[in-house]
C-alpha cells in the first residue's frame, strides 16, 4: 500500500479500493459514499498512471532506437467497454475517471489503441 489517504474508510481492515489475485477486478468496499477513480487505485498501488506514462512504461514515439535499428510508436490509450456493450471505447479521463460496476477498463500499450 503506497498511500493511507482513505485507509480509514475502508472495510474489513481493507482499502476501500483492492483486488484479490491477478484478474484486474478492482473491488469497491468503503464505509462512506464517494467517487473513487482509477487513480485513487493506482495512487495505492504506488504505480504511474496516463498517457506518457502507465506502470513504468513511458510513451515511445518511435524516434529512439531499440538496439540499431529505430522502435515502432508505441502509446497509452485508456479504452472502457460500458455493461452490456462489446465496443471499446478510447477515454481521457485517466486518473480522474470514476470507477463504476461491471464497466470494462482496459489500458492499452501499443501501436493501435482501442482498435
Amino acid at each position: 500500500m503506497n498511500t493511507t489517504k482513505y485507509l480509514s474508510y475502508g472495510v474489513g481492515g481493507r482499502y476501500p479500493l483492492y483486488t484479490l489475485d491477478t484478474s484486474g477486478v478492482i473491488y469497491v468496499r468503503s464505509t462512506v459514499t464517494r467517487p473513487y477513480t482509477l487513480g485513487d487505485f493506482f495512487q495505492v498501488w504506488g504505480e504511474p498512471l496516463g498517457t506518457n506514462n502507465t506502470l513504468n512504461l513511458p510513451y515511445h514515439n518511435g524516434t529512439d532506437t531499440c538496439g540499431k535499428t529505430h522502435c515502432s510508436p508505441f502509446y497509452w490509450t485508456m479504452c472502457l467497454q460500458a455493461p452490456d456493450s462489446t465496443v471499446y471505447v478510447p477515454n481521457e479521463d485517466w486518473g480522474s475517471h470514476v470507477l463504476t460496476g461491471q464497466e470494462i477498463i482496459f489500458l492499452a500499450y501499443s501501436q493501435i489503441g482501442c482498435a
